[in-house]
């Protein structure tokens, strides 16, 4: 038996951690969120999460930062990474 998928969720904002914990558990997903970059690149050096939702504006390490690190690692670079971000001009630099 296959084990549900795994959501990393990273963002320092309760509001987006919540909402992405609804609706990808509603979808199958367990979903796990954590505050901060450093937090997450621990975590997947670990176990590798089946989806990312990532936040760019992050304290500490910067979502871009972050997702440029994901991309660097063979063992994660084909994961599917969902990117947000309240600030349109963040959107630019990835």
């Amino acid at each position: 038996m296959n084990s549900p998928p795994v959501a990393l969720i990273i963002g320092d904002s309760p509001e987006m951690g919540e909402w992405c914990e609804i609706v990808l558990g509603a979808i199958g997903f367990i979903p796990f969120v954590v505050e901060s970059g450093e937090r997450a690149l621990s975590l997947m050096a670990g176990r590798a999460p089946d989806l990312v939702v990532l936040d760019l504006c992050l304290p500490g390490v910067p979502g871009v930062e972050v997702l440029r690190r994901i991309r660097a690692d063979a063992r994660l670079a084909g994961m599917p990474v969902i990117v947000t971000t309240a600030y349109p001009q963040m959107a630019e630099s990835v």
